[in-house]
C-alpha cells in the first residue's frame, strides 16, 4: 500500500491477541464487486507520480524521477535512458508508439535484461527491437523511440485516473500474475489459473495459445462497433465506440 518497507504496521493499534475486526461486518453491505481490468500500461506509467512527497518518505513506491535504464544492457557505452513526464497532449495519450512488445518472450528481455536475475534493464532494448507500425492506416510506418519507454503521465494527463487513486486505496507492490499477454492475466486473476493448451501440459502464456485446438465457427456479432473521431478541441481528440443492435 502507501507505507514504505520502515513503516509496516497498520494505522491504529494492534495486538495479536486482540484482532482488530470492523463490527459490524461490512459482508452484508457489499451488494457488487466491480473487477476492472486494464492492459499495457505499468503503475509506474499510470500513478508513479501520484504521491511524490511520499517517494521521498519512503512511503510509496512510485518514482524518484530519476529512474534510468540502459539502451543496450549488453554495451554500457550506448548511453541510458530516464524516466520523463511527458505533455498531456493526444499524441502522448498513445506513448508509446508503435506498441510494446507483449509476448513471454518481450517480457522475459525487459525483465532480466541481459543477466539471470530481473534487474529491469531491458526495456528499452527490447523497445528498440519492436517493428514499426503506420500511424495511421496506409500511412508510413513509425518506429520504436526506446526514450518513449520512460514516458510516465501526469495527473493533467489522466485526471480520473488520479481522482480514483485518491478515492481509495492503492496497491503500489501488486503485480500481474505473470509477465505474460492479457488473456493468460485476466483469465489468472478470475480463475487462478490460465489454463492449459489443449492436448498439451503447457499453461497459456501468450494470447494465442488461447485458440490452439479451438474450432471457432463464423458467426455474426450481435453488436456491430463503430469508431468514430471527433477533434473539436485543439490538440484533443475523442474517440467514441458507438454500438448499435442489428
Amino acid at each position: 500500500m502507501s507505507q514504505g518497507p520502515e513503516d509496516r504496521t497498520p494505522a491504529g493499534t494492534f495486538d495479536a491477541a486482540e484482532p482488530n475486526v470492523v463490527a459490524p461486518p461490512l459482508t452484508p453491505q457489499i451488494e457488487h464487486v466491480v473487477v476492472l481490468l486494464l492492459e499495457n500500461r505499468s503503475f509506474d506509467n499510470m500513478l508513479g507520480d501520484l504521491y511524490p512527497d511520499l517517494v521521498k518518505e519512503g512511503r510509496y513506491r512510485g518514482l524518484r524521477r530519476d529512474e534510468k535504464i540502459p539502451l543496450n544492457p549488453r554495451n554500457p557505452e550506448l548511453g541510458s535512458v530516464q524516466v520523463f513526464q511527458g505533455p498531456a497532449d493526444w499524441w502522448n495519450s498513445v506513448t508509446p508508439y508503435p506498441n510494446p512488445g507483449e509476448l513471454f518472450e518481450d517480457m522475459t528481455e525487459q525483465i532480466f535484461g541481459d543477466e539471470t536475475e530481473p534487474n529491469m534493464s531491458g526495456f528499452a532494448w527490447n523497445y528498440s527491437q519492436q517493428p514499426g507500425a503506420p500511424s495511421e492506416p496506409g500511412g508510413p510506418l513509425v518506429f520504436p523511440v526506446p526514450a518513449n519507454i520512460m514516458q510516465y503521465y501526469s495527473e493533467e494527463s489522466v485526471p480520473w485516473t488520479y481522482y480514483l487513486a485518491r478515492q481509495y486505496a492503492v496497491c503500489d507492490s501488486w503485480f500481474a500474475s505473470g509477465p505474460v499477454q492479457t488473456l493468460a492475466n485476466r483469465v489468472f486473476a478470475h480463475c487462478g489459473t490460465p489454463g492449459l493448451i489443449p492436448g498439451t501440459n503447457c499453461a497459456r502464456v501468450d494470447n494465442p495459445d488461447f485458440f490452439r485446438g479451438i474450432v471457432i465457427p463464423p458467426f455474426e456479432p450481435p453488436v456491430r462497433e463503430k469508431t468514430v473521431y471527433s477533434a473539436s478541441a485543439p490538440s484533443r481528440s475523442s474517440v467514441y465506440l458507438l454500438r448499435s443492435s442489428r
